[in-house]
């Protein structure tokens, strides 16, 4: 199970009257990536199943098989974990297949007949009752630290321990540093006595716990023994990269342009008002005077306009700044959610530290609400992308009392969403300075870094320097060993803020770029592209995050304007498109 079924109706509804003993269940291995969620999903599925026929029939199943999988860490074995743990599941049992394969580089394991001995022979012992030599294998039961070594214990190893070919391989040791290294293991009867000399202080143990590990220990009935672990430290995962796939390609938007009077259409009215930034004004504004302006961009008429426009241009998906539900600032996000035409763009949340408290708990479940919503924007098979910024460390210790205490909270949204069947979300942090997101996403538990825009408060800059400056800004990222979301610019000319103030940011005086050209923003973001492919191990979620789509007043936009139509949205087609 990895998400809605598409087979029931025609697969399972028509044999829902037959009477069954039981199911035997061999899957593939696409959900490897969603290996937080499977055991709910699987015990969920299977009780479905009970009731459907009226029956607490018997479910028997076969854990993935390794396989190398080059490029990916750990999913597999976390995976086969994640199996382990369905045999909580009622009347259910699991067939462990490590020695079955021949060849680690073959999803397709060729010996099937084996597998389904092990099956029947499952079936026979506990369905029919038949007397059937050995059919579990050993499972992980506990651990004792015994001085410079550790015990291990097993379940269903009554008849002993023995290994093929040598000493047993596959297991690992750590210390109180959680550096795993190659460990000794002594066979102890049903036991097994695992050391390394250069650890003298044991706490933890790994078996067979990596992608391709086929192990070479067994019950002596010829049964190979379960992989484990004995810690639950986080383990790094990184999927397959595939750099001719197309990325996900994103951009911000900030939805001031509601027509309504809040205190901030208002003041964006003023900033453009001036007839030297009429150009900049979207296609939806209507030009009064040359001193006065009117934008409102709320209808539904001009936000289906806005995703044609999007999809055009090759975006798949839009970022929005996230505000509460009932703010003016939210109305472009819930007009593009009734949108009949929402599929063609999908979308994910920006939150801003200062907005994201434990007090304002309506805001924090509408985040809620928005990933679990049809067309959030995912990546690495499923993860919920969502971005968390402008965070001030001041503002944490006064809102939070300190860093772990927010990270706590972060955590819990995390498992309200997992727990709603949905993946770990993909949580990256934007700041302006690489080394300080990297400080931030370690204390939040992030897993990547970003930012809202990069610029270096260069004085009258072009925009080949902006260009320049920010691809830096990638390289910066990229030496932090972080995970990155590269942020490309599509300009940063806050001139009209600079003239005319806004309440809530004040602008440095001549720091600001001129504005691009289609042909430099495009040429911008083939670097872009360029830069993604030979980093593609720096970037696992292949998505990148742009600067802007809607941000008139303050230089960033690829949304058509008055003065210069459509010319950005054809120059990103041109890129984008053929990507």
């Amino acid at each position: 199970p990895i998400g809605i079924g598409l087979l029931y109706n025609g697969m399972i509804n028509p044999v829902i009257k037959y009477k069954i003993s039981g199911i035997i269940w061999y899957q593939g291995e696409s959900n490897r990536f969603s290996y937080a969620a499977y055991p709910a999903l699987l015990d969920a599925m299977v009780k479905e199943w009970r009731r459907l026929w009226q029956y607490d029939f018997p479910f028997y199943y076969v854990q993935i098989a390794p396989f190398a999988d080059q490029g990916v860490t750990n999913y597999w074995p976390l995976m086969r974990a994640a199996q382990t743990k369905c045999l909580s599941i009622p009347r259910s049992g699991m067939v462990v297949i490590s020695d079955l394969v021949d060849d680690v580089n073959d999803v397709h394991p060729q010996n099937k007949m084996d597998v389904g001995v092990r099956l029947a022979n499952y079936a026979l012992a506990e369905t029919y009752g038949k007397k059937v030599m050995a059919y579990k294998s050993p499972f992980y039961k506990s651990m004792e630290i015994q001085k410079d070594k550790i015990r291990i214990s097993f379940d269903n190893a009554a008849s002993g321990l023995m290994s093929r070919g040598g000493e047993p391989t596959d297991f690992f040791i750590a210390g109180d540093d959680k550096i795993f290294m190659p460990a000794v293991a002594v066979i102890d009867g049903s036991n097994i006595i695992v050391f390394n000399k250069k650890i003298k202080k044991p706490v933890a143990v790994r078996f067979g716990f990596s992608n391709a590990a086929t192990p070479n220990l067994f019950t002596k009935e010829g049964l190979p023994v379960n992989l484990f672990r004995t810690d639950d430290w986080e383990m790094p995962v990184a999927p397959v990269i595939n750099i001719s796939a197309k990325p996900a390609i994103g951009a911000i938007r900030w939805d001031a342009w509601h027509g309504k009077k809040d205190g901030v259409n208002e003041v964006m009215e003023k900033t453009l008002a001036p007839k030297q930034f009429h150009e900049r004004l979207p296609f939806f504004a209507e030009i009064i005077n040359d001193s006065t302006v009117r934008i409102d961009g709320s209808s539904q008429q001009v936000m289906d306009k806005e995703i044609e426009y999007a999809k055009y241009a090759g975006l798949d998906y839009w970022a929005f700044v996230l505000y509460s539900e009932k703010d003016m600032l939210s109305l472009g996000l819930k007009t593009y959610l009734q949108s009949s035409h929402q599929k063609d763009i999908n979308f994910c949340a920006i939150t801003e530290q200062g907005r994201y408290t434990f007090k304002d708990t309506a805001y924090i479940n509408y985040l809620v609400r928005l990933i679990k919503t049809p067309g959030y924007q995912t990546v690495l098979g499923g993860r919920p992308l969502w971005y968390f910024g402008f965070i001030s460390p001041e503002n944490v210790n006064a809102t939070w009392g300190n860093f772990h205490n927010l990270k706590l909270h972060i955590d819990s949204v995390r498992k309200i969403i997992t727990n709603a069947g949905l993946q770990n979300p993909y949580i990256v942090v934007m700041d302006f300075d690489a080394a300080t997101g990297k400080k931030w996403c370690d204390s939040l538990g992030a897993d990547a870094i970003s930012s809202y825009v990069a610029v270096k408060n260069t004085k009258l800059g072009t925009y080949q320097q902006l260009a320049n400056e920010t691809a830096a800004f990638w390289e910066q990222c990229k030496a932090t060993g972080k995970q990155v979301v590269p942020v490309w610019d599509a300009g940063w000319n806050p001139l009209p803020r600079i003239l005319h103030p806004t309440p809530w940011h004040v602008y440095p005086d001549k720091e600001y770029y001129t504005n691009a050209t289609a042909k430099e923003l495009a040429q911008h973001f083939k670097d872009g592209l360029q830069w993604l492919k030979k980093n593609a191990a720096a970037v696992p979620a292949h998505c990148v995050i742009i600067y802007a789509c809607n941000e008139f007043d303050e230089g960033g936009w690829l949304c058509p304007t008055i003065g210069n139509n459509a010319e950005r949205i054809e120059a990103v087609h041109s890129v984008l498109t053929n990507k």
